[in-house]
């Protein structure tokens, strides 16, 4: 399995939005990963695999601090540790260029595969948002969790 991990290119937003509306009920629309694209504070990293595309994440970046925007894997590539690969070396390389404190996301509280995954890597909850996201008809709260990176 050839893995690599890239920053995106404008012409596979479509591409990006679309499996994020396969994989996640918070899904993004495209204006979100074009600002995103656009916005210097922000990063949108691609897994491929053999050359296809199967994630992604996007990261915002403030001095120090970096925040997990969104966050997907192809279904058929689930269960299979990508996201912790992607995260992990994602996180490696921007600790590289900016020298990561604390590292923040935010996930519906019913998300237990995400929520396992960011307890496994060492993320901690801080705070709850009540009824934050709106799926359908129904609200979820928020998780907000936090990574000590400094320390990991």
């Amino acid at each position: 399995m050839n893995k690599n991990i890239r920053l995106a290119c404008a012409n596979e937003l479509p591409q990006i939005a679309f499996l994020d509306r396969r994989v996640n009920k918070t899904s993004w629309g495209m204006i979100q990963y074009e600002e995103c694209l656009v916005n210097k504070n922000h990063k949108i990293y691609v897994l491929e695999i053999n050359h296809d595309i199967c994630g992604f994440v996007v990261i915002a970046v403030n001095f120090d601090e970096v925040e997990i925007l969104q966050l997907g894997i192809d279904a058929k590539y689930q269960n299979q540790g990508l996201a912790t690969f992607l995260l992990t070396e994602v996180l490696s390389r921007l600790d590289k260029q900016y020298i990561i404190g604390k590292v923040f996301l935010e996930v519906t509280i019913n998300n237990f595969p995400a929520i396992a995954l960011y307890k496994k890597m060492g993320f901690t909850q801080i705070s709850t948002r009540k009824d934050y996201y709106i799926i359908g008809s129904d609200k979820f709260d928020a998780l907000i969790m936090m990574l000590d990176y400094a320390k990991s």
